[in-house]
């Protein structure tokens, strides 16, 4: 099971990745692109874990999926300006 998680996890960041890629090159602004990570993070990863492990564990793992795709310094360094 953990295996499934990992490669999941993996094909989830790079989701989100292309996600906020897509949402800046439709006019998102750069501050706000780590918030919609980690918002993508969070129903990406509810939508995926829920049934696996429940619906605590989801969230938290969302939230790590969108703080890894947008990189949690940078992502808090531009929404604090």
């Amino acid at each position: 099971m953990i295996e499934n998680i990992t490669i999941s996890s993996t094909v989830l960041i790079a989701m989100i990745v292309g996600l906020v890629q897509v949402a800046k090159w439709a006019g998102l602004s750069t501050r706000y692109a780590g918030l919609l990570a980690v918002i993508c993070g969070i129903i990406l990863g509810g939508i995926n874990y829920y049934f696996n492990v429940g619906l605590a564990a989801s969230l938290v793992s969302g939230i790590i999926m969108g703080l890894i795709a947008s990189g949690a310094y940078s992502g808090t360094k531009a929404l604090l300006k």
